[in-house]
């Protein structure tokens, strides 16, 4: 069965407006409910401390073990779960690389990674440009564009 996620509208203006930056990379991640809600409904925005850096071989973002902790020890108290992670490309390249899946937040069989390109200039209302990747028992499988469009719902 494939997970059908709604996002509010207003949790996707506040990601935009969290992933837009014209010169460096930017990560944001989704929380649900623990266990989740029938919608699958994405319940929080969490913008963590993180570091963003440019170097000679691309650009890249960290976000610090103890802000991963603390976000998780938060989640937790709440009762939610990260399920979702986004973050953004310089460029129209989104496909996942090394860094990203050994670096990956949410990193267990359902969780998703979302890449936005071009820093996030173009937003995120009807998903353009952006891969979805599911991270499934051993690895991550890529959605097409048509199961972004059917699995990620705003509303």
């Amino acid at each position: 069965m494939r997970i059908v996620f709604t996002i509010p509208s207003s949790v996707l203006a506040e990601t935009e407006i969290a992933l837009r930056d014209d010169a460096v990379e930017r990560t944001v991640v989704w929380q649900l409910a623990e266990p989740p809600d029938p919608a699958n409904a994405v319940v929080a925005l969490v913008v963590p401390e993180q570091h963003p850096e440019a170097t000679t071989l691309g650009h890249l973002v960290r976000v610090p073990g103890n802000e991963l902790a603390r976000m998780q020890f938060d989640a937790y108290h709440a009762g939610r779960r990260t399920w979702i992670q986004l973050h953004t490309h310089p460029g129209s390249d989104v496909r996942m690389s090394s860094t990203d899946r050994k670096w990956a937040i949410a990193d267990f069989p359902g969780a998703l990674s979302i890449i936005v390109p071009v820093f996030g200039r173009r937003g995120l209302r009807a998903w353009p440009g952006v891969a979805v990747y599911e991270r499934g028992e051993a690895n991550w499988r890529r959605w097409s564009q048509s199961e972004v469009m059917a699995r990620l719902v705003e509303l």
